[in-house]
């Protein structure tokens, strides 16, 4: 069965051969150790998907995925060498783009290897029994369609969001949040700003002036700052909106232009206000909404390029949050597909909603969860869980961490005991080495501490594991590797406490621009107050999520006592409601599909199923036995598809040619056991045709006249189902996505069957006291190895 070979391992070959040639064609060199490793990689795959004499391949053991976890690594490390060789080689000439040719391929096939590792690593052999391509099956990104259901569409966001709720392939139940495929825009929302304004004014000099505002203004910070010679116009465009609006590091986004900073501004590009006597005040009009906080990104500090993917990076730091052992810490998100209820195929992002406390909404109802001192004797989770997301934000580099974009979790007494980080978009910026903080990122000045877990696994990772986790992503090659240059600024941090143990006892806890390491345990003795410097007078208090979450929720909650918000003990929070849907194997496109389905149901439900009482105290040959087994089975693939129609109004294409062609197998099945019932029949009582055969007995007669009825049924069923004129789903007509979501199911149902006839097999095995099927194949496995080892030893076999 070639699918077996699962598709991401064709598409590695396919790239593999690309990439030889690339590499011939360019003289290139230096990656011959990837290639060695790869090639073992997928022989050692090749093993893992061979078919045994039963046509079933191997169960992945404990072992197998060891040895594959291994080989995946060994592989991925060389590759990164390459990469980084590659880097370096980009930096002496920029005419190189790592993101194409020989690097570029290796990028992308060390993509697909982190997606493969990640599937085989989560596999668990004790509590599973599945091959390898099965493994890596269920890891792959399916279509959920919401064209029959209803989708619930959340605001105040970066981008377009939709509530839904969901079973995937691995039938696991998804409630969560998808977000649409969306990139950031500046450069064309500032364009946009300029020619409204241009629009809406009759000079044409100050029409040709406007036009120049972002020209000019690039000029004038590259003669100032050569440095910035290389940024793009959406970096220019965003700085210059942060300026017109008088924006510090310190005084964050949401301030409209000011007359007095603009002003400024245009007289050092050499366009005066006076210039502008006809657009000045539209001029500000238009700018001020691009500075308006949620609804823009500040570029510069974000360290993020205008045009980038922002909801990939939600995928991104579930990866770094799973490679730290923190998966539960930040809402779970993963690559998806939508189709919405126009039928339009959208790609993005989903994430898992998080079932705590909204403390940042306007509806201040979730407080009734909070006692008055929530922070008193809440145990050492909670702080634990604050230090974590701080690293793994750190590393990271989400810009966009504050108090409301964590979920809180709380006891019956409203202690908070829990945190889950959500809203995780605003990340991997293009900066390193952030000692103070960046937007709503604490740096290591004022980070303070790292739980011992934590620190124990960033200590053992390299560098490279962590640009190999993040690959295939959708993240680019820069991102990946500023990254894991936080990371190696993390492990440099940490390092300054050893053998400095006691936090408790120690006059000065806690060295500005260093990490504590804080065993696990011991966060249970400490308190918030306590997780960042306090100033004398309060006001310049230190800046980390201990404080930002510490003063907000302190805020906030007596606001909410002030509004007659108390505290319940028995208070349960509403769940989301999300939209509806499926996940969708693909909807066939004929509409003549409902019709012929209602008749085939028609057509199994005339026949009469009634026989156990022609099988009473187990009378009657094993020819009838084996024809009642094969009438229940009939009926047991009508009932299960006519409620499969029912719940799903309409039948994907997959499931119905999947209703169609197991139901014709049942029936053809179920045709020849009774034709072998009846010819037995007609032998035994020398019957020369089925007109003349009667049974000799009461019983007999009944099994007979029901055999035949049977018999007359099947085969007026086999010809009403050619009558329907179905045909076999026109694969090449499929879309790719759909056409790897049908195979997958034809492939699942061909492994199930041939897995129900492997038990059956075994089954009989023991009924006749014969060993098992497998058994017999070690048997003769070890006897052939015993018979090689003779014959190596020269020891000739017994005539």
């Amino acid at each position: 069965m070639p699918y077996l070979n699962f598709e991401n391992r064709e598409k590695r070959r396919e790239l593999m051969e690309q990439f030889r040639k690339e590499a011939a064609a360019n003289n290139k060199a230096g990656y011959e150790g990837f290639v060695q490793n790869i090639e073992a990689l997928n022989k050692l795959m090749d093993e893992y998907s061979e078919l045994d004499s039963f046509g079933l391949p191997k169960t992945m053991t404990a072992e197998m995925k060891k040895t594959l976890c291994d080989s995946i690594i060994k592989t991925a490390m060389s590759g990164e060498n390459y990469l980084k060789n590659a880097r370096q080689a980009a930096k002496n000439d920029p005419q190189i783009d790592i993101s194409k040719g020989v690097p570029g391929m290796i990028g992308k096939l060390q993509g697909m290897l982190a997606q493969d590792y990640e599937a085989i690593n989560a596999y668990d052999p004790e509590k599973n029994a599945k091959s390898m391509p099965e493994v890596l099956e269920d890891a792959r990104s399916v279509v959920v369609d919401f064209r029959k259901g209803s989708l619930k569409r959340l605001g105040a966001s970066l981008s377009s969001r939709l509530a839904i709720n969901v079973v995937n392939s691995k039938k696991e139940n998804l409630c969560g949040v998808f977000t649409k495929a969306s990139k950031i825009d500046f450069l064309g929302r500032f364009n946009q700003a300029i020619e409204n304004t241009v629009n809406r004014v009759r000079n044409f000099e100050e029409k040709e002036l406007l036009r120049e505002i972002l020209p000019k203004y690039k000029d004038y910070m590259i003669k100032k700052d050569p440095s910035l010679a290389g940024k793009e116009d959406g970096y220019f465009a965003n700085m210059f909106v942060r300026e017109a609006c008088g924006e510090t590091v310190e005084n964050s986004a949401g301030n409209e232009v000011s007359s007095e900073c603009l002003d400024d501004l245009l007289d050092r590009i050499g366009i005066g206000h006076d210039k502008l006597n006809y657009s000045y005040n539209e001029l500000c009009s238009q700018l001020s909404p691009l500075n308006d906080g949620v609804a823009q990104v500040n570029l510069k500090l974000a360290g993020i390029k205008d045009g980038s993917r922002l909801d990939v990076n939600n995928t991104g730091m579930s990866v770094v949050a799973g490679v730290l052992g923190k998966s539960k810490l930040l809402v779970r998100a993963m690559p998806m597909k939508l189709r919405d209820e126009n039928g339009e195929v959208m790609d993005g992002t989903f994430m898992d909603y998080s079932k705590g406390l909204a403390l940042n909404e306007q509806d201040m109802s979730d407080y009734k969860a909070l006692s008055s001192t929530p922070f008193n004797g809440s145990g050492g989770a909670f702080l634990r869980q604050l230090a974590d997301v701080q690293v793994i934000d750190y590393i990271c580099g989400n810009v966009d961490r504050h108090f409301g974009n964590l979920m809180y979790q709380t006891n019956a007494k409203g202690k908070i005991i829990g945190v889950q980080a959500i809203d995780n978009d605003l990340s991997f910026g293009l900066f390193k080495g952030a000692t103070d903080r960046r937007k709503e990122m604490p740096g290591l000045g004022n980070m303070n501490c790292i739980t011992k877990s934590t620190a124990d696994k960033i200590k053992a990772m390299d560098p490279d594991m962590l640009r190999f986790s993040l690959r295939g992503r959708g993240l680019s090659d820069e991102q990946i590797e500023f990254a894991a240059e936080r990371l190696v600024d993390i492990k440099q941090a940490e390092k300054h406490y050893e053998g400095r143990n006691d936090v408790f006892n120690d006059p000065n806890p806690f060295d500005k621009g260093y990490l504590r390491v804080i065993p696990d345990e011991h966060f249970s003795k400490l308190s918030i107050d306590k997780m960042y410097i306090k100033s004398k007078d309060g006001k310049e208090d230190q800046y980390n999520l201990f404080n930002e979450v510490e003063t907000w929720t302190k805020a906030r909650l007596r606001t909410a006592r002030k509004y007659g918000y108390k505290h319940d003990p028995n208070y349960k929070k509403e769940a989301l409601r999300t939209g509806e849907g499926r996940t969708s194997d693909q909807k066939y496109s004929s509409k003549d599909f409902d019709k012929p389905l209602k008749n085939a149901f028609k057509l199994v439900k005339t026949a009469d199923f009634n026989i156990d009482n022609l099988t009473v105290n187990g009378n009657g040959s094993k020819q009838f036995d084996e024809m009642v087994e094969a009438i229940k089975y009939v009926h047991q693939l009508e009932r299960e598809y006519k409620k499969l129609g029912e719940s799903e109004k309409s039948l994907t294409a997959v499931d119905y040619s999947r209703y169609v062609m197991r139901m014709k197998r049942a029936l053809d099945e179920l045709n020849t056991k009774t034709d072998a019932y009846l010819e037995r029949k007609m032998g035994q009582r020398k019957a020369k045709t089925l007109d003349d055969l009667v049974g000799r007995n009461e019983y007999e007669r009944k099994r007979i006249a029901h055999a035949k009825k049977i018999r007359s049924w099947t085969q007026k069923s086999l010809e009403k189902f050619r009558d329907l004129g179905f045909k076999e789903l026109d694969i090449d007509s499929l879309s790719a996505t759909d056409k790897a979501d049908y195979r997958a199911a034809k492939e699942k149902e061909g492994l199930d069957d041939r897995r129900a006839a492997m038990e059956a097999l075994k089954k009989l095995h023991k009924d006749l006291g014969m060993k098992s099927p497998e058994a017999m194949k070690a048997e003769q496995e070890q006897a052939r190895q015993n018979g090689q080892e003779e014959a190596e030893k020269g020891i000739q076999p017994i005539a």
